[in-house]
């Protein structure tokens, strides 16, 4: 089984964000297991800013659609997105064949499976608001309580993987609060921020169990794949209808955004 596992991050790219890719990249070969490759890609460019506006985060998109239909034609078993705020939700599901997993979409669901209620941990407040309507969008609202962000930003989020001190405790009065609304499990909205918290062995906080974003939405891709195999596969209607590849094709063409090379012949 082979995975892609998308970042939005400019990962291999910007030196920035080293420290994350190499804890990512260990983590994540070894939450795939002995019977899946994964491999872990990034973007070209990338703006901090896409936590805050919506105009770079299609900016950005844009470049994890291109990746998705690059990964179907290099003949991946599934595409897993290791974004929070679950970009391309729909232009996914409707250009690509293949299983497609949304980490926040895998975590909160997961969540709901494993606890009654679920809080999200934010490092801050416009992330978080948006990452809320999402999860209400996915008719979760009423498994999720009241949840907090402590005040930083992607770059000082970095920072927590040589010192960890500030992330950790902005993440503790978070959890804090969200054990005072009777959360029982913590969703980190940043994979930057769940890495840092996995990479210093932090699996509980308040008690509280944190899932694990980058485990989940990887083998939540896996089973979409075993699922598949079965016979059991998401829906091509309503919200979840695919274009045709000739369709693609011709409109990508018309709007000058990017090779029809990219697209993959459908069998």
């Amino acid at each position: 089984m082979k995975i892609w596992l998308q970042s939005v991050g400019a990962i291999g790219r910007n030196p920035q964000w080293a420290p994350y890719e190499k804890a990512l990249v260990k983590h994540a070969r070894e939450a795939a297991g002995d019977d899946a490759a994964i491999e872990i890609r990034g973007v070209e460019v990338m703006t901090t800013g896409i936590d805050r506006s919506h105009y770079f985060e299609v900016l950005n998109t844009s470049q994890v659609i291109d990746n998705a239909l690059l990964a179907e034609k290099e003949g991946y078993d599934a595409f897993a997105l290791n974004c929070m705020m679950d970009p391309g939700y729909y232009e996914l599901r409707e250009i690509v064949d293949m299983p497609v997993a949304l980490a926040l979409e895998s975590c909160c669901h997961v969540a709901s499976i494993l606890a009654p209620k679920f809080a999200l941990l934010s490092y801050n407040e416009i992330q978080l608001q948006r990452v809320v309507e999402t999860v209400k969008r996915y008719g979760l609202g009423e498994r999720l309580t009241p949840s907090s962000a402590f005040s930083t930003t992607l770059e000082a989020l970095v920072t927590g993987f040589d010192d960890p001190e500030a992330v950790v405790s902005g993440a503790k009065k978070a959890a804090k609060k969200a054990a005072e609304h009777g959360a029982d499990m913590l969703i980190p909205t940043c994979g930057c921020l769940n890495m840092v918290l996995v990479s210093n062995g932090i699996r509980e906080i308040e008690g509280i169990p944190v899932i694990d974003t980058v485990g989940t939405v990887i083998n939540m891709a896996k089973l979409l794949v075993n699922l598949k195999k079965i016979g059991v596969d998401r829906v091509n209607r309503g919200m979840f209808t695919r274009v045709t590849k000739e369709e693609l094709t011709a409109v990508r063409k018309m709007y000058n955004v990017g090779e029809s090379e990219l697209i993959a012949k459908r069998a």
